[in-house]
């Protein structure tokens, strides 16, 4: 049985006569009666029956065509509904980044690529990541083609690298002078920092330089995010280690460099093999031309 025969059938169910059923569906009536035929014998039941030169559907086939019916409305709703998903598909691409100073240039990137594809007009969907990793197991369970975050090594995972952030030192603005590079942190003795919570992806790194300084800062305000973290540095609470992101480079706040170079790379992801359709191919290509040409 196939959704042919079942729409044969409720066309004979109709008429009532083989010749106006085979006229409506283009085809012969011997292959219409070879197809109901085949259909009864699968039921094991008689469908319809001759009535004078017209046939007379049975008690049987009654039965039959209200569930046929059912089917038949179950895969025309079923197949309306793969092809408004399939253009939605098409139309619209599905990105997940961290929610970091470091991916403030996302809404450039996706203003850019529909003011160069005019004709597309994709309907970007941007979620936010609440650290790398969770971008990374997003995109490997297919539900993000894309996702933008620090790079993680997976086997699964393409990573293209679009920029290198430094670790820096961040204060209050005109509250520090250095000529060079900070080397000893000994002139913070007595200050008080700002830190990320623990919880924060980049605590552990940024713990990891104060260890290489021999420093351990009095922490007196901690951020849930590298935003916040910011937000309190420009208000005066206390300098802190984070990524020169180019949003800090334009903030009311002083960067000092720090001369040990302590970085991480910022990348572009999306899972291996995936099936990329044309807009999103086009995506990929623009995003990896984008970053060959600015400056980040």
């Amino acid at each position: 049985m196939n959704i042919q025969q079942l729409y044969y059938f409720k066309s004979l169910a109709k008429y009532e006569h083989y010749g106006n059923a085979a006229k409506e569906n283009l085809i012969s009536t011997s292959s219409l009666s070879y197809s109901i035929t085949s259909l009864e014998e699968e039921l094991g039941t008689t469908l319809f029956i001759k009535s004078g030169r017209n046939i007379k559907i049975t008690w049987s086939g009654k039965i039959f065509l209200e569930y046929a019916n059912n089917i038949l409305n179950n895969y025309e709703n079923c197949l309306k509904e793969i092809n408004a998903f399939s253009k939605e598909q098409l139309n619209s691409i599905n990105l997940i980044s961290i929610d970091s100073l470091s991916s403030n240039f996302i809404a450039n990137l996706l203003k850019d690529f529909n003011t160069s594809f005019p004709k597309e007009k994709i309907n970007f969907k941007l979620s936010p990541g609440t650290d790398s990793n969770f971008v990374v197991e997003s995109v490997k369970s297919g539900k993000f083609k894309f996702g933008f975050c620090n790079r993680k090594d997976d086997p699964l995972i393409i990573n293209y690298s679009l920029f290198k952030e430094e670790f820096v030192l961040i204060a209050p603005k005109n509250r520090y002078h250095f000529i060079d590079k900070i080397s000893d942190f000994s002139i913070f003795e007595n200050t008080n920092f700002v830190a990320f919570n623990e919880s924060y992806p980049m605590y552990n790194d940024v713990k990891k330089i104060y260890q290489s300084y021999n420093f351990h800062p009095k922490i007196l305000y901690n951020a849930s995010s590298d935003i916040q973290l910011h937000y309190f540095v420009e208000n005066g609470l206390g300098p802190a280690i984070t990524l020169n992101s180019e949003k800090i480079k334009h903030s009311n706040v002083d960067v000092f460099k720090l001369d040990k170079l302590f970085e991480r790379d910022f990348s572009f992801i999306w899972l291996q093999g995936a099936e990329l359709n044309k807009n999103e191919l086009e995506f990929k290509k623009f995003v990896m031309r984008y970053f060959k040409n600015k400056k980040f």
